[in-house]
């Protein structure tokens, strides 16, 4: 069935998305609010008289005209919050919610975040005092000639100024005169950079980025760019000045590691939130979901925040498998295997077929947990589906707790140990989609636990205590998995005749390495020709840099290997820096971290958790030629072999392991 669409918006940015949302054969009729001339009548396109500020009345009206998709064009409204209140009331919308918005709507959140994430960006400063922007122009150590008015300001809100007193000038019009009104109530000072100015947009779904071709949108009035920016001056599109592999850094150094850096703040920007299966139903299909309403007694009320402490035992109810959650990977690792859902299933499960097994009805547990809910010992109950053990249990705990979960407590299926390795998941990827064996997670005393445990397993589930409620200093991860991977290759396995043998079929298993640099990488170019050797029984997984920009970046993407920067000046302390590096590896669950030029010296907790684990590459130039120039010297020299020193990092420097 063919949707009516609703585009927001006035200008030729919405007569284009009209234009081509009406091509589709799935659209029966876009209607546009509040339009203009060109969407007045044509075709499928017509205008709507109805108000794009007042959300209740915009809400209403797609409901009475069946409207099934909205489209956001303009900031304004996205920074008003059109999208959530849309959201609220039933009405899907591809858009940011206002939180996300704000790269756009605050040129001051914008410019924090890019440092945050180590994104590209000039140097800037924001103020809120015109005298004080001014001292800044003046005494800046680079030319402070960009002055931006914060807020949204129609895309003219931007005056680049030939010298310092033009710049104080326009500090004093934004600022003072209010030519912006209240979008200038801070302004961003910023570097002037003088070169070619592209606009790289893109889709992105929250996770991933679609790139659009490249476009250079012409903003100054006048020849020569000599007048004062304007709503826009026209555009054109592909740029030649953009080729495919400056296209593809741009996507990976500044695209990816926005859509990345939202979703870790918590405000994943995409186009709306929708609950559904990619790729299951065929056009005109649909599956109708339901919810129930009901009552409850305030005082048998969860989580009960106020009771939860540390040192709190957490207790894992069993799974009967997937609980219907991570399809969309599931059915990705199924194509890319040598199994079919008809085949056996892996493991030996008797006459099940694969299929069958993926789809074991989900375990309801009210009929069992409910008598100890009420019971009042159970502080809280997280229901562990999508978002698996990482996601949901944080959501019943106060927000400076967190839980250390140990793997091999409890008992992992087996087909999630064939999912792990037929995918060659990470421990990450698996601890956030899916419950791993652990369909439900209870909070509860200390005291209590042999009592719960003995009441559970009276109602015929299984039950373990899986771990404990732990201090979470703030930006650490509020849950930790360890031993996650070891108990998934332990349960993927059995023992014959002496030997581990794996039920499923053998893979060799790559350590997982992570290379730490600040420079031109030369090192870690050797590292990447290396793990590339099929006979390797290594890979890198993640590249991390305390610098932007540097070329060692720019080798790992050409490899199409993942890259951070971490910048240490956004840190007060070498320890909080760590911490931050500390994430990444956890994130990308590495086994070997290897220093190739990393210029910075490791806190003692740091190293002390990663003790055998970690590497330093030593040029052996060195001590002999010393000085940014060694390699001259040597040549020079006449020195014609050389190599390097790999030691493991310790604490004490004196007697470092040498690695042979």
């Amino acid at each position: 069935m063919a949707a009516r669409v609703l585009v927001i918006g006035s200008g030729g940015r919405e007569h284009t998305l009209a234009w081509k949302l009406a091509q589709s054969h799935h659209v029966k009729q876009v209607l546009v609010a509040p339009g203009n001339a060109g969407t007045a009548s044509s075709g499928k396109i017509s205008n709507a008289a109805v108000s794009i500020t007042d959300h209740t009345v915009l809400a209403q009206f797609c409901k009475d005209e069946k409207i099934e998709f909205v489209v956001v064009g303009p900031e304004a409204p996205l920074a008003a919050g059109v999208v959530e209140d849309l959201a609220c009331a039933g009405v899907r919308c591809f858009g940011p919610t206002a939180q996300a918005a704000q790269l756009e709507s605050s040129k001051k959140f914008a410019k924090e975040f890019m440092d945050r994430h180590g994104i590209p960006t000039a140097q800037w400063k924001a103020f809120t005092k015109p005298e004080d922007a001014c001292s800044f122009i003046m005494s800046a150590n680079f030319p402070a000639l960009v002055v931006k008015a914060s807020g949204l300001a129609a895309g003219k809100g931007v005056i680049v100024a030939k010298n310092k007193e033009e710049a104080c000038k326009a500090v004093q019009e934004i600022m003072q005169e209010k030519s912006f009104g209240a979008a200038g109530e801070t302004v961003v000072v910023e570097e002037f950079l003088d070169g070619e100015e592209v606009s790289c947009l893109c889709f992105t779904d929250g996770k991933t980025v679609a790139p659009m071709p490249p476009a250079q949108d012409h903003k100054r009035l006048l020849d020569g760019d000599q007048g004062p920016n304007t709503g826009g001056m026209g555009a054109y599109c592909p740029t030649p000045q953009v080729p495919t592999d400056l296209l593809l850094k741009i996507k990976n150094t500044i695209l990816q590691r926005t859509v990345d850096g939202m979703r870790q703040e918590g405000a994943p920007y995409t186009g709306g939130e929708t609950a559904e299966m990619p790729d299951m139903y065929p056009p005109g299909e649909y599956d109708l979901a339901g919810f129930a309403v009901g009552a409850m007694e305030r005082d048998q009320k969860l989580p009960r925040l106020e009771r939860i402490t540390e040192g709190d035992v957490v207790v894992g109810v069993a799974s009967s498998g997937l609980h219907s959650n991570g399809f969309s990977l599931v059915r990705k690792i199924v194509a890319r295997s040598s199994l079919q859902y008809s085949s056996p299933a892996p493991g030996g499960h008797g006459d099940q077929t694969l299929g069958d097994l993926l789809l074991t009805p989900t375990r309801i547990y009210s009929h069992s947990l409910l008598p100890i809910i009420r019971s009042g010992r159970v502080k809280a109950l997280a229901h562990i589906t999508g978002g698996g053990l990482l996601e949901n249990i944080p959501r019943v705990l106060p927000k400076k707790l967190g839980v250390d979960l140990d793997a091999c407590t409890w008992r992992i299926p087996k087909v999630f140990s064939w999912l792990q390795q037929e995918g060659q998941l990470s421990e990450e990827e698996m601890a956030r989609t899916f419950n791993c064996g652990v369909g439900a997670a209870l909070v509860v005393s200390k005291d209590q636990t042999d009592q719960i445990l003995h009441d559970i397993r009276q109602r015929q589930e299984e039950a373990w205590v899986i771990g404990s409620v732990v201090a979470c200093p703030e930006d650490s991860p509020r849950v930790r998995v360890k031993n996650l991977m070891e108990a998934m290759q332990m349960n993927g396995a059995v023992v014959s005749n002496g030997f581990l043998r794996s039920h499923f079929p053998a893979q060799q298993k790559k350590s997982r390495v992570a290379v730490l640099i600040s420079g031109t990488g030369s090192n870690l170019q050797a590292l990447i020709d290396s793990t590339k050797d099929a006979k390797s029984s290594t890979h890198i997984v993640v590249v991390i840099s305390n610098k932007a920009g540097v070329a060692g970046l720019d080798k790992a993407e050409k490899a199409g290997i993942p890259t951070r920067v971490i910048n240490h000046k956004l840190y007060k302390s070498r320890v909080e820096f760590d911490n931050a590096v500390d994430q990444v590896l956890e994130e990308f669950s590495v086994d070997i971290v290897c220093l190739a030029g990393f210029m910075r010296i490791l806190s003692g907790p740091f190293v002390r958790k990663w003790d055998g684990k970690m590497l330093n590459i030593h040029p052996s130039l060195l001590p002999s030629f010393k000085g940014s120039n060694a390699h001259e010297q040597v040549l020079e020299a006449g020195v014609t072999i050389t190599g390097c020193t790999v030691h493991f990092v310790a604490v004490s420097i004196s007697f470092p392991t040498l690695c042979l």
